[in-house]
């Protein structure tokens, strides 16, 4: 079986998977029996002539405003303007939490901010940011949540985060968030 696929602004501009299910000898007979499929690793390769690794100086700069905008909205206890960073369908997920959709996000995050979120602040640095193409890029961050008295993040709120970013009407969105702890 094959695939291909042609995504333009918004991903990979061209990819091809060959899928085989099985050959010869014990290993490809195990993993009939177990239902598994394998793909060819060079089929899985995305063309480098569909991506940028480097983002531009403006590009640079808009993709850094989402990390100080989403730590202004959480200054603010505002959870209509953290919402407002994701794309309408954007995903947020922190440990023990899935959230799908900018009314879900701003739901949680509403309650959130009356709850255990009430009076903290988050904090964060980049360490790398990767352009996938023109209009989509990843942006990793390190830092954490830090309490209303509080000037360092303590180990146990330290995390890392990967930020999916696209470009959709001119401006930068968060499509996906996702963090895990750095000390576990």
């Amino acid at each position: 079986m094959s695939w291909e696929a042609e995504i333009t602004s918004t991903g990979i501009k061209s990819a091809r998977i060959e899928v085989h299910s099985g050959g010869s000898g014990p290993d490809a007979t195990a993993n009939r029996e177990a239902g598994r499929i394998t793909a060819k690793e060079e089929d899985m390769a995305i063309s480098e002539d569909h991506v940028r690794t480097e983002p531009d100086a403006d590009d640079r700069a808009a993709i850094a405003a989402l990390p100080v905008n989403l730590t202004s909205a959480w200054r603010a206890q505002d959870a209509e303007a953290f919402a407002e960073l994701f794309i309408d369908d954007g995903t947020m997920i922190l440990p023990g939490l899935y959230r799908k959709g900018k009314d879900d996000i701003r739901a949680y995050m509403a309650q959130a901010f009356e709850g255990p979120y009430r009076g903290t602040r988050v904090t964060g640095d980049p360490l790398h940011l990767k352009m996938l193409n023109d209009d989509s890029a990843v942006l990793i961050t390190q830092g954490g949540v830090l309490a209303p008295d509080e000037t360092e993040v303590h180990p146990t709120r330290e995390i890392r985060a990967s930020w999916f970013v696209v470009r959709q009407g001119g401006q930068w969105k968060l499509a996906a968030y996702h963090n895990s702890p750095v000390n576990t």
